[in-house]
């Protein structure tokens, strides 16, 4: 095993330690979870997570697909209700691109084209507060997964606080690491900022970007002491672990040639 794998594995390790688990890529903190929780699962793709989330906790589940094809074929669960929108800032329609990877389907034509574009169609927008409001989701939610493919900024910023503000968690994953425009990372860092302002906890668990995000709202979620040290000390110190490690390796490769 490489320092840096033993690095990865110290990571995943602390991170299990704290009760924060990987669950179909995407990390939450499981122990706010139950029967009688509420989660919304913003781009369900094929219905891994939201089966994962019933299959594990019982809970009930608001899973929302931009892709006709897909929620056509999403699988049916207990206490999971389905929804065919896009999520997004506005209210209205919008271009949604069907990309080769299921998974990067995306109004954003840069994420989707990456693997090819087949399709583009246009399909209903709503924001995230309309949807909370007509589908009367009772609020707080124990959890609110974001994986839409460059609109999570949108959401993010376009949301009441006095709704983010009653969200327990939020895994998220950001897209700055496909070199969208300045104005993608401008929006990104602007909904970072919110999230910070209105005390949710960012941790990153990639060294050099934002692509897989648990976001924590401490205002709603009592971490324990040990929790504490290993998300606010001995987390950071991994992460920077390797970006040391990263550069060191850079820098050697460099002087080999």
């Amino acid at each position: 095993m490489t320092s840096f794998e033993k690095l990865n594995r110290a990571l995943i390790n602390n991170l299990k330690k704290a009760g924060i688990y990987d669950h179909s890529s995407h990390y939450i903190l499981g122990s706010l979870l139950n029967a009688d929780s509420r989660i919304i699962d913003l781009g369900a793709n094929v219905g891994n997570f939201y089966t994962l989330m019933h299959n594990k906790y019982k809970c009930t589940c608001y899973a929302v697909e931009a892709s006709p094809k897909l929620y056509d074929n999403l699988p049916h669960v207990p206490k999971v209700f389905t929804y065919n929108y896009a999520i997004g800032g506005y209210n209205g329609e919008a271009t949604f691109h069907i990309s080769n990877e299921s998974e990067a389907n995306s109004v954003e034509p840069v994420i989707a084209s990456a693997w090819g574009i087949t399709e583009t169609l246009i399909v209903p927008m709503i924001t995230l507060e309309k949807f909370i409001d007509d589908q009367k989701i009772g609020l707080p939610l124990d959890l609110l997964k974001i994986d839409i493919e460059g609109s999570e900024t949108d959401v993010i910023n376009t949301l009441p606080v006095t709704m983010l503000n009653k969200i327990r968690q939020i895994p998220i994953e950001f897209h700055d690491f496909l070199g969208l425009s300045k104005q993608y990372l401008s929006d990104m860092y602007k909904a970072i900022d919110k999230l910070e302002a209105n005390n949710f906890q960012i941790i990153r668990l990639s060294e050099y970007d934002y692509r897989a995000v648990l976001c924590i709202n401490r205002t709603l979620v009592s971490l324990t002491p040990n929790q504490k040290i290993r998300l606010n000390i001995i987390h950071p110190l991994i992460i920077k672990s390797k970006l040391i490690h990263s550069a060191l390796s850079r820098l050697l490769r460099g002087n080999k040639k």
